[in-house]
């Protein structure tokens, strides 16, 4: 759990490199795939509980923006 002085600074770096990964998986979905034996941890698809937990933060992502996102 972070630290409530320092909550916001540390859930925004992990949501850059969040971020990131999505933008470079995109990317790397639009170009050919490398051969099977080439696959490493940054390409590696995402396991079953990784994908659904993408799929909780994306629904967050806009439940925050939709709550928080006029706020100045």
């Amino acid at each position: 759990m972070n630290m409530s002085y320092c909550m916001y600074q540390n859930t925004l770096q992990d949501l850059q490199q969040v971020f990131e990964d999505m933008e470079r998986r995109l990317y790397a979905s639009t170009e050919t795939q490398p051969e099977v034996e080439e696959y490493n941890e940054d390409n590696a698809p995402l396991s079953y509980r990784e994908a659904a937990a993408r799929e909780n933060l994306l629904q967050m992502c806009r439940d925050i923006v939709e709550m928080f996102g006029e706020e100045e």
